[in-house]
């Protein structure tokens, strides 16, 4: 069965599901950054039947610009990552719609978070418009300092997502410039680092990411194309 609502106002930019089994929870983010979140309940729960006013919603002001990527810890699945177009990653509980952590990125007016990505680790990498990647490290962090954070920069344009690998250090990143790369993230470089392996295509790349085994990855272009790649 197909379930249509608005949960909010604006257009969806970032959309994603709780990793539980046993219910459905919803989450999207929009253009002004807000967030909304919808319980649908039990797995096998009728919707359609009892009504989608009946279920359980919240929306909550995250941002004042779009929502750029969702994400429910990896460790903490009560947590939910969000990043913006305005530079920062925040940390929210979903229940309380409390800010736990706001890590800011760049200050500058035009820095946009496109994505991140969460290691078991607990290291969060993220990318942005400049063609950068932040590696931000909570563990480093002691009372009210800030946790420690570098940045490298990859592409010469816009990098519009990231991923790792089951292994938790070879990176794939897609970007504006046409490429999708791989990297050794223990290896990397404020400026100048040599990638494992790269690929150019004859439109913008917009995501990259691979599969739950590792064992593929998938990559999408500005043409709506989809392209696979095998790894033994």
């Amino acid at each position: 069965n197909v379930q249509e609502e608005g949960l909010v106002k604006d257009r969806i930019f970032s959309v994603a599901m709780h990793p539980r089994s046993d219910r459905f929870v919803g989450v999207a983010g929009d253009k002004w950054g807000k967030i909304g979140v919808w319980d649908c309940g039990s797995v096998g729960r009728n919707v359609q039947e009892e009504g989608p006013d009946q279920l359980p919603r919240a929306i909550f002001a995250a941002f004042k610009r779009p929502v750029s990527q969702l994400s429910f810890g990896r460790l903490d699945n009560r947590k939910l990552y969000a990043s913006s177009y305005d530079g920062s990653i925040r940390c929210v509980d979903v229940g309380s719609e409390a800010i736990h952590d706001t890590w800011v990125l760049s200050e500058e007016d035009d820095a946009r978070v496109q994505g991140f990505k969460e290691l078991s680790s607990g290291v969060m990498w993220a990318c942005d418009h400049h063609g950068q990647v932040h590696r931000i490290d909570p563990r480093e962090s002691h009372g009210d300092s800030k946790p420690k954070k570098s940045i490298f920069t990859l592409h010469e344009k816009k990098i519009s997502s990231i991923d790792f690998h089951c292994d938790d250090y070879t990176m794939v990143t897609c970007s504006l410039d046409q490429t999708v790369a791989l990297w050794d993230c223990r290896k990397l470089k404020k400026t100048g680092s040599q990638n494992l392996a790269s690929r150019s295509f004859g439109r913008a790349m917009q995501s990259a990411f691979f599969s739950p085994k590792c064992d593929r990855m998938v990559a999408q272009n500005a043409d709506d194309l989809l392209y696979l790649f095998n790894f033994q």
